[in-house]
Formats: structure tokens, sequence, C-alpha cells
């Protein structure tokens, strides 16, 4: 019984690629051929595709990846006896070139997550007032900012003006307060990198004609 390799003893391939060993075998009676990877048999596969014509036996492995390099063996037996022979493959990363560099450098996303370098805080007023509280946030891309009352996100309406300045400062103001306005506001900075975070308690009206309004920024 003859058994070849017809492809060479290393095997290079760049990754994502498709590999193909080749061995031309003879005997009689005609052998059985069996492939094996680091010693585990090879079974066809959407991967891995056994062919057979004539006396030429082919491994073809596609879309190669690093867990499929090592060593691969070619086992062919009849009645008579049993002869191997190996190969190794070795996947390599494809190198980039300086203008796939340039662009990945180009479009990489980079930024910072928010933070606030001006935080709101507690206010007091009378029934009837009106309060301002104004912040500054900083982050890469400029945060968006979102005020909350609760747990119940505040839209801006005629007694309540809301502001986004380009710079990350910003302002919420609320007109003829009333006692239901007291409670905890929360001001909400997010990006895609992240959220700033810190917060102030909830504090109770003092008396009838005053409205204390608590605030936290997350």
């Amino acid at each position: 019984m003859l058994l070849s390799l017809t492809s060479t003893r290393f095997y290079e391939i760049l990754h994502g690629e498709t590999a193909r060993f080749t061995v031309k075998v003879s005997g009689l009676p005609k052998p059985t051929v069996q492939w094996s990877h680091n010693g585990k048999v090879i079974k066809s596969s959407s991967i891995y595709k056994l062919i057979e014509t004539k006396e030429e036996y082919t491994l073809v492995i596609t879309q190669v990846t690093s867990e499929y390099e090592g060593e691969y063996s070619c086992t062919a037996t009849n009645r008579f006896g049993q002869t191997t022979c190996t190969t190794y493959l070795e996947v390599k990363k494809q190198d980039v070139s300086q203008a796939e560099k340039w662009v990945e450098k180009m479009f990489k996303v980079t930024g910072q997550h928010p933070t606030f370098t001006v935080q709101i805080q507690p206010v007091r007023c009378s029934e009837g007032g009106e309060v301002s509280f104004n912040y500054k946030a900083s982050g890469d891309p400029i945060p968006d900012v979102k005020w909350f009352k609760g747990a119940f996100q505040i839209q801006p309406s005629r007694n309540c003006i809301v502001i986004a300045n380009p710079d990350g400062s910003g302002v919420i103001n609320i007109k003829s307060v009333k006692q239901e306005d007291s409670g905890l506001y929360t001001c909400k900075a997010s990006n895609q990198f992240g959220e700033a975070s810190c917060s102030a308690d909830s504090q109770q009206i003092i008396t009838q004609s005053w409205i204390c309004l608590s605030l936290a920024v997350s």
C-alpha cells in the first residue's frame, strides 16, 4: 500500500482563507482513509469537506481560524496494514496596511464619560415664586441631560423652562411654584461612554408658605 502527501509538510495560511490537503493512496484491497486534527478524527461539516477522486483524497478547511492550527494526519488502512502521513498547519493574521491603519485611527471611537463640574443644589422658595437650578456637565461627546421629579421625567411647559447649552451648561426654571412641586429632583447626564451620578436627599416643606425642593444629580 502506498500513501503520499502532495502538499508541503509545513503549511502556512492567512486567517480566513481556505486550506487544502491532498494525499494519493493506492493499495489492494482499496484502503479506507481517515483524517485527523491533533489526534481527533475529522468528520465532514460546514468547515471540513472530505473529497475523494479515484486515488486522491482531499481535505478542505474553509474560513480557517487559529483554532484550526495544528497537526493534520491522514491514515490509510486495509487488511494488510496501515500507513500515515502528517503535515502541520500554521494560521497567520493578515498584515494591516498603512492605509488600513490610518482609516482605523481616523474612525476609532474615542470619548469621555460625563461628569458634573457644577452640581445642582437644594433650594427653598415661597409658594408662587420661581426657582432655577443650574448645572454644567463635561464629556465627549457633550452629554444629553434629562430632568426627573421622583421617577417621572419632566417635560418642558409654560411654567417649566428647560435650557441646555452647547458648552454643557444648562438650567431648569420652575415658575409659579406650588406645594406639590416639592420633592426629589434628578438631573441625569449621559452619553455613549457612561452616566454621571451624585445625589441629595429630599426635604419636606417647612411651613405652608415655604417650599423646599431637593435635587439629585445622577
